[in-house]
């Protein structure tokens, strides 16, 4: 019996011991589909297809004649978090937050107080001047309750590449340009000019939300200088400031046909010391063609969200109703265009023309807003009552 027993033990600890060796020898196999992201949206990973190109062998960014497919953006909000070092990787310091906020349950790092958010002194790897320091501050307490973006104004700069939503690609080499079409990011278009042109000079730069870009390319790369932003957007919805000194310097490249890579290296001197790099990958979605969507500009959550699904973000949270009388209160800017719904064609537009000026502007009460705007009504009839008719000339 006891020779029973004993050879039975032995066959289970032999037993025991191949498993574990076949456990070991399999361990890299499985380290490696530990390492694979899950599949993002109806992207497939498993498949991956060769680069497209054109009938010249230019790499075709956009889909393949006869097939769907869009760039699927991602949704950045803090691209510090995204800045690379000399060796094209995450800064270390940004890798050790990224850890400390996962340990910590913060499920994000950096930004401003609350929810994870902890202002200039949580990125010191970002090279701040004072005043985009104390700015970004600013943004960071009051979690960008005035996002320009969130009242439907164009993202400028590398953030038109982290507003989610579908995006397309048009190459259009007879024309030596190519057009980038954005369902997100305020439903927006940009040129990027090919014909090697120079950059206006001087006041024939005129500055706009996504300033003027001219592309060339090196080798497989789609090299991008844009140049001429105003000042009326954000770096990205944490709220990074910029000026109009900003150009930026982008570069995509297409290693296969699921994948986009951008990198964008920012040059701002009226904002920041040095130059830094920031870059992401975005997936290509197969199935998809550009849907039609509207960013709403109302002031009610509930008609937002009945409107549009994405409404703007600054009525998502409810601390940013526009009910209050603080110093919190949002720009008058708000109040005028939440008020065209009530008025007449005429008096809607008198204060139309001011409201992108106005987004910026020092916060006001809901009082002071209603009054402004029963003087601009007031102002604008009586104008119109004392005015002379042509037929009485």
């Amino acid at each position: 019996m006891t020779h029973v027993l004993r050879a039975a033990l032995l066959g289970t600890t032999a037993v025991a011991v191949f498993a574990a060796s076949l456990w070991l020898a399999d361990e890299p196999a499985r380290a490696q589909l530990s390492a694979i992201p899950p599949a993002t949206g109806t992207a497939a990973r498993a498949k991956v297809d060769p680069t497209p190109r054109l009938a010249d062998g230019t790499v075709n960014l956009g889909r393949v004649p006869g097939e769907k497919g869009t760039w699927r953006v991602p949704y950045i909000q803090n691209m510090a978090m995204r800045v690379l070092g000399p060796d094209g990787q995450l800064l270390p310091e940004i890798v050790k937050a990224q850890q400390a906020a996962r340990a910590g349950g913060a499920g994000r790092a950096g930004g401003g107080a609350g929810s994870g958010r902890g202002g200039s002194k949580s990125e010191p790897w970002m090279p701040w001047m004072p005043w985009s320091a104390a700015m970004y501050d600013y943004t960071s307490a009051n979690e960008s309750k005035y996002d320009p973006e969130g009242y439907c104004l164009p993202p400028g700069g590398p953030r038109l590449m982290a507003t989610p939503y579908q995006m397309e690609i048009l190459q259009l080499p007879e024309h030596k340009r190519i057009v980038m079409i954005f369902e997100g990011a305020t439903h927006i278009w940009r040129e990027i000019y090919m014909d090697g042109r120079a950059f206006p000079q001087g006041d024939e730069l005129n500055p706009t939300y996504l300033g003027y870009s001219i592309g060339r390319w090196e080798g497989d790369t789609l090299v991008v200088e844009t140049r001429g932003f105003n000042e009326n957007s954000w770096f990205d919805y944490y709220g990074h400031p910029h000026t109009d000194l900003m150009s930026v310097v982008e570069r995509w490249t297409r290693p296969n046909k699921q994948t986009l890579h951008y990198q964008a290296t920012v040059t701002d001197f009226g904002a920041y010391t040095r130059p830094f790099t920031v870059a992401w990958e975005i997936p290509f979605d197969v199935t998809s063609e550009m849907p039609h969507i509207r960013c709403c500009s109302v002031p009610s959550v509930s008609d937002c969200s009945a409107s549009s699904r994405w409404p703007c973000r600054p009525w998502l949270n409810p601390r940013h109703r526009f009910t209050d009388k603080t110093a919190n209160s949002p720009p008058v800017a708000y109040a005028r265009a939440s008020t065209r719904s009530q008025k007449s064609p005429r008096s809607s537009s008198a204060s139309s023309s001011t409201l992108a000026a106005t987004i910026h502007s020092s916060p006001v009460s809901t009082a002071t807003r209603r009054s402004s705007a029963s003087a601009n009504r007031a102002s604008s009839t009586a104008r119109t009552r004392s005015s002379p008719s042509r037929s009485s000339s």
